[in-house]
């Protein structure tokens, strides 16, 4: 059976995620499709996220690069975000683009 290289688990108030391995696009839009669900799930409750980065290769070129549209994911009532990450890993763009495309 196949394993997706990330787990999004929801644990109380906090949805916990684990990200691992080098990630194509098909595998970028599964992620975010389970994310956005997990979101929806969450409407009207306030929630936490932590994201375990550690051993996941960061998509730059592959992946941030192709993605034209804004991605809009219902955050309204996200009270904060953590990210775990390895030391020295590129993760700036990711949360530029993040925080250059909330609006919501």
């Amino acid at each position: 059976m196949y394993q997706p290289p990330y787990k999004i688990e929801n644990l109380d108030n906090w949805i916990c995620i684990t990200l691992r391995g080098v990630w194509d696009m098909a595998t970028n839009i599964q992620y975010l499709s389970a994310l956005a669900n997990e979101l929806n799930a969450k409407k009207g409750k306030s929630f936490n996220i932590a994201v375990d980065m550690r051993g996941w290769v960061v998509p730059f070129s592959e992946i941030t690069e192709r993605i034209k549209a804004p991605i809009h994911l219902d955050r309204r009532n996200q009270r904060c975000e953590v990210w775990l990450e390895e030391q020295g890993m590129k993760v700036d763009h990711i949360a530029n683009k993040f925080f250059n495309e909330q609006h919501v």
